[in-house]
């Protein structure tokens, strides 16, 4: 994804398998072919939530330059029983990556990958 064009960029998934309660990890590759850090948002969204509105689970990534990175995300820091994230695992609806921070200077990142362990 090539984000130079904007001030604000992201990246938003549909989920087509709204139904995660059987998997244990969500996991992502990611690569940085930028010379800056880039720090990403990754937030997740169930049916009750909107997606312009604060995630019910948000999660920063850190990927070094000129690298590719896979990061893995345990399910129960999303559940009722974490400390704030509050994801119905039963009906997620969507996934966002979105640029954080002091990112300006990483313009572009490539999702290789993204599966459900």
């Amino acid at each position: 994804m090539d984000t130079t064009a904007r001030s604000w960029w992201g990246l938003l998934l549909r989920e087509p398998l709204p139904d995660w309660r059987h998997y244990q990890r969500l996991a992502l590759t990611i690569a940085n072919p930028t010379r800056e850090p880039l720090t990403l948002e990754l937030r997740v969204h169930d049916q009750t939530a909107k997606v312009d509105a604060a995630a019910p689970f948000a999660a920063r990534l850190e990927i070094e330059p000129l690298s590719r990175r896979t990061v893995t995300v345990p399910l129960d820091r999303m559940t009722p029983n974490g400390a704030a994230a509050r994801v119905d695992l039963a009906h997620v609806q969507s996934l966002m990556l979105a640029r954080k921070g002091a990112s300006r200077a990483a313009t572009e990142f490539y999702v290789t990958r993204l599966w459900l362990e």
